[in-house]
């Protein structure tokens, strides 16, 4: 983070000096350390105002701190999903996709009688015929995309929502040629 968030960090030559006011600039240090730093195993960076937006004012001085640990990219969904809860399971799911690379928006925990975790469940759309189109068993929170009908150009669209229902049919990119004798 940085800013000031204690009176004690980092007073070196400021022993006589008070200042009556903490702050910090948290969310933004942490979007452009990820920036700078992730998945590198070590990184510089310029702390200046420019770059973190001076949250003290410049009669302030400011530090930065940082905490940080790796984690395998690969294994972080299980670690995380393992404090999954029945009532937060799509949370759980959608706050690993936002925080890290890994791709689990797929797997929902799986619970025994004894409310024990027991493994992941894969959840899917079913497979479906819909107005002459073969929709394909489908992951959860993906989209799935098919040629248009005959004499029509683009794909019709579909997602697959988190409580594994399909979406409604998107044909808004199908451009259609209209045959003059038609009309």
């Amino acid at each position: 983070m940085y800013g000031r968030t204690s009176q004690r960090i980092c007073n070196n030559n400021l022993t006589y000096r008070f200042f009556d006011k903490t702050c910090a600039n948290i969310e933004q240090s942490k979007y452009q350390t990820k920036l700078r730093c992730h998945e590198r195993s070590s990184c510089q960076i310029l702390i200046d105002n420019n770059l973190f937006t001076d949250p003290c004012g410049l009669n302030i001085p400011k530090h930065f701190e940082i905490h940080y640990r790796c984690i395998d990219k690969k294994q972080i969904c299980t670690k995380l999903f393992l404090n999954c809860s029945k009532s937060s399971d799509l949370k759980c799911i959608q706050q690993v996709q936002d925080e890290f690379s890994c791709q689990c928006p797929t797997t929902i925990c799986q619970y025994n009688n004894n409310n024990q975790i027991i493994g992941f469940a894969k959840k899917h759309c079913p497979e479906e015929q819909l107005q002459g189109f073969h929709w394909p068993k489908t992951a959860i929170n993906k989209s799935q995309y098919l040629p248009c009908p005959s004499l029509c150009t683009g794909q019709v669209f579909r997602y697959c929502n988190f409580n594994s229902q399909w979406s409604k049919a998107n044909y808004t990119n199908c451009e259609c040629l209209i045959n003059q004798s038609d009309q």
